[in-house]
């Protein structure tokens, strides 16, 4: 009897994973089809958000990714915002103020696209949720941003 319970709780557990992967695979699609429309600039004026989302910088396989916050301005506008200066992690909620600085000379190790212009663009990292409602940040924005967190 404990040998069926085990295998039935071996069972559940394989079968949550695949529901889980199957929804995260279908998230990563999704929010790559909205990526492909974002277009990229720097930060012109100095602006105050409330934190959407918050994906702190790190880095993988010797590319450095930025912080990329999800953001909306007091006039409820969702942009996203790219900077690499700060090491504070932020929590969704926090208050945020942003301010315009030019990174071209200084991310050389970041992820890359090529945009419309034949320009490159320093790009975020993927990063997909099992929550939807995170995901769905992903396709409500179309600018993103590079800028400097004023702390």
């Amino acid at each position: 009897m404990k040998s069926y319970l085990f295998l039935a709780l071996i069972t559940l557990l394989a079968a949550c994973n695949v529901i889980t992967k199957i929804r995260i695979d279908k998230n990563a699609k999704e929010q790559l089809k909205c990526r492909e429309q974002w277009v990229y600039s720097n930060l012109k004026d100095t602006v105050k958000i409330k934190i959407l989302l918050f994906n702190a910088k790190g880095r993988g396989h010797l590319v450095d990714f930025p912080n990329f916050i999800i953001g909306e301005d007091i006039s409820g506008h969702i942009f996203g915002y790219i900077d690499n200066l700060t090491s504070t992690k932020y929590k969704i909620g926090d208050s945020l103020t942003l301010c315009s600085f030019d990174y071209n000379d200084t991310l050389s190790t970041f992820p890359l696209k090529r945009n419309v212009t034949g320009g490159l663009d320093f790009i975020p990292v993927l990063r997909v949720s099992t929550k939807s409602s995170y995901n769905e940040l992903y396709c409500k924005i179309n600018k993103i941003y590079y800028c400097k967190i004023i702390e």
